[in-house]
């Protein structure tokens, strides 16, 4: 039964990231009741802000052009992309470390923590090396290396393990949660560069100015629509602890972060393995018969099968689950994770899609898709403030707004796939 199912080269390629995958969140879900009770609430709620943070500006680093790295038939161009992301990164992350030292104390004031201004310095190296790391990782896509995919994400998982906890003993605060993520970048990137090494020296002597500029030109629609759409669409979801910080406190956005991160590692774990081996597939498929239906209605049905019951069980748990397992002071963080359940339900079928998006070509459909997602979310928080001064309120508009929004990415993307 086995053999037959990984004989097909989807199953097969999701499988392999699937594993490394697993391997890599079996060590945080591990050692998440040890940090509960190392770190704080607010320590969670100021690492959850310096995330959202780096999160939304990796965004425009690379200018969006790593997600054009599976595009081009010919390798050549491909390297081109990824070199220019690269690039544009490099720049982006030592002018925002200007921006930074020169409004160091005004950013925090705005962003609602006076401690954050601590931290700020350390935003455009994580930024610079996500960038690099996706960079790496759509290139190791294109060629097909989900092993050294795996790898880099386990590898990453036990660095930010180790790091968090052996600074989380002495209890010196959120210091080793942040470092503990820039340890896991460098030495995600690492592997993968070790892993590219042969194609970067294979490719390296080809690289020209003039074919730089084409390639940037050739795919400027990822960057002027991408960059502010995706933007947006991640902007939607980080945005949130932002707001959070300024209309309430560091410590609610340390239960909110737990609990949304807590829901969301279905999706880190299986979505977005499935995510990885669909967007290839459905790319090739496309360029071929012009449609991916089939692919799409199939990972659709795979996906639904697989979260309906784990998702029903969990409505009906999470609060006594969150006591139990991170300790009675984040009994809170189990409330706030029932009422978003539907939302990550929605997020775990429909992320993995749409990347339908990016292979249809229909980045001005996304942009406005994102906008819709951005201004339906946030203001759903700020109504949530405002109208009733309650966080519970502000979560449940902010989920019933992203509920929606899925809705409707699943109806366009579904269209995409028909080849409409």
């Amino acid at each position: 039964m086995i053999k037959k199912v990984l004989s097909n080269e989807f199953n097969r390629n999701v499988f392999t990231l699937l594993t490394g995958t697993v391997i890599a969140q079996v060590i945080p879900i591990a050692i998440s009741p040890i940090l509960t009770r190392l770190y704080s609430p607010d320590d969670f709620g100021i690492f959850a802000l310096y995330m959202s943070v780096t999160t939304i500006l990796s965004v425009m680093a690379t200018g969006r052009y790593e997600l054009a790295i599976i595009l081009p038939e010919k390798d050549e161009e491909a390297f081109n992309i990824a070199i220019l992301a690269v690039i544009i990164s490099i720049i982006f992350s030592f002018v925002l470390l200007l921006i930074v030292i020169l409004f160091n104390q005004p950013i925090a004031m705005l962003l609602g923590s006076e401690q954050f201004s601590s931290w700020l310095y350390f935003v455009p190296l994580t930024i610079l090396l996500t960038a690099l790391f996706q960079s790496l990782n759509y290139w190791s896509n294109r060629k097909k290396k989900y092993k050294s995919i795996a790898k880099s994400k386990m590898s990453q998982a036990f660095g930010a393990g180790a790091i968090n906890l052996s600074m989380g003993i002495p209890k010196i605060g959120v210091i080793g949660l942040i470092f503990g993520n820039i340890i896991s970048q460098i030495i995600g990137s690492s592997i993968l560069l070790k892993t590219n090494i042969s194609d970067i020296r294979k490719y390296k002597s080809k690289i020209l100015y003039e074919d730089i500029k084409a390639t940037a030109y050739n795919y400027r629609d990822f960057p002027k629509f991408l960059v502010f759409s995706h933007t947006l669409n991640t902007a939607s979801l980080q945005l949130s602890n932002v707001l959070l910080s300024v209309f309430y406190s560091a410590t609610s956005v340390g239960y909110f972060s737990l609990a949304l991160r807590t829901l969301r590692l279905p999706i880190t774990i299986i979505a977005s393995s499935i995510g990885d081996v669909f967007r290839q597939q459905a790319a090739e498929e496309f360029v071929k018969k012009g449609n991916c239906k089939r692919l799409y209605i199939n990972t659709l049905i795979k996906l639904v099968s697989i979260s309906i019951i784990p998702f029903l069980i969990l409505y009906f748990s999470t609060p006594w689950l969150f006591s139990f397992v991170f300790g009675d002071n984040w009994r809170v963080a189990g409330i706030y994770a029932r009422v978003m359940l539907i939302m990550v339900f929605l997020q775990f079928i429909t992320s993995p899609l749409s990347s339908m998006f990016l292979v249809a070509e229909k980045q001005r459909l996304d942009l406005i898709w994102q906008i819709a997602l951005f201004v339906s979310t946030s203001g759903s928080i700020v109504i949530g403030y405002f109208v009733y001064n309650d966080i519970l309120k502000s979560i449940q508009l902010f989920t019933l707004s992203y509920s929606l929004m899925y809705i409707i990415n699943l109806i366009l993307t579904y269209s995409f796939a028909k080849g409409k």
